[in-house]
């Protein structure tokens, strides 16, 4: 079995420099300290180019936020894409990664771009359904936003059961506080309304390999979410059109007796790819 290689050599160069500047039109500019393979850490002391685009997109839909929303990050690593929420107006902030020595980065990096915020740091171990509630206790609002970037890659293969199940927990109490309290929705992007109370999910993803998307689209819909793409002129302009980088919204059917959904538009294609890698 061959290692799973993420970039090949030059571009590994950023990803171990101490210190990155990034600028943003409305959010301003944001210093990462990285931390590649310090303490124990492994990809998540590096900021990748997920994590990047989901940043952009927070920043060029600074308008489309709502006063009040609150977001989760998933797989935060240094805390980019939170640090950019909390500075396009999102009042409750949470990131979360699974790897303490990249928390206890984030959480300095957090400290150093933002004076005063509302933006938590947290461990989170998405097989822990009890430590979601530990975050969100009574009295604080489940999250209107749920967001992540590069978690779908080979070498995760046997966390996205886990992650699917973190984000259907989600979506189902949601739901039921929406019946004893009606819970707002952010629109998607395509400005389609979500079903009453549901988050909104945003996952950014570098395709690496075919196989990762049709594997994870295939445990997607098993648990009852469907993967819709957003179009390229919702990314950077460097980023668009380069069929490496994609953002895509997670959309849960609920817990009906399931249908036969619709399969992705490109899955004959992965399909083909899946059996050639």
């Amino acid at each position: 079995m061959t290692a799973l290689v993420l970039y090949e050599p030059p571009a590994v160069t950023p990803l171990t420099a101490k210190l990155r500047v990034f600028g943003f039109p409305y959010s301003g500019t944001v210093t990462i300290s990285q931390h590649w393979g310090e303490d124990g850490s492994r990809t998540g002391g590096a900021v990748w180019d997920a994590s990047l685009v989901l940043a952009h997109y927070l920043d060029r839909n600074h308008e489309r936020w709502l006063s009040g929303s609150s977001i989760l990050e998933l797989g935060s690593g240094l805390g980019l894409a939170s640090i950019v929420a909390s500075r396009v107006g999102f009042s409750d902030v949470i990131a979360t990664d699974g790897d303490p020595a990249v928390v206890k980065m984030a959480r300095e990096n957090v400290a150093d771009n933002l004076a005063s915020s509302s933006t938590e740091v947290a461990l989170l171990d998405w097989a822990d359904d009890a430590a979601l509630l530990r975050l969100h206790p009574p009295g604080r609002a489940l999250p209107d936003v749920v967001m992540a970037a590069d978690v779908i890659y080979l070498g995760s293969m046997k966390s996205w059961g886990d992650l699917l199940s973190l984000l259907t927990s989600l979506c189902r109490r949601r739901r039921a506080a929406q019946d004893s309290s009606p819970r707002r929705s952010l629109a998607r992007h395509d400005g389609t309304a979500s079903a009453p109370g549901d988050p909104l999910i945003l996952l950014s993803h570098t395709r690496r390999y075919a196989r990762e998307e049709f594997h994870f689209f295939k445990a997607a819909r098993r648990r009852r979410f469907t993967v819709v793409a957003l179009p390229d002129s919702a990314l950077h302009v460097h980023y668009a059109g380069n069929g490496r980088n994609v953002l895509y919204e997670l959309r849960w059917q609920g817990d009906e007796p399931p249908e036969e959904l619709d399969a992705e538009p490109h899955e004959a294609e992965l399909d083909r790819c899946a059996d050639s890698t």
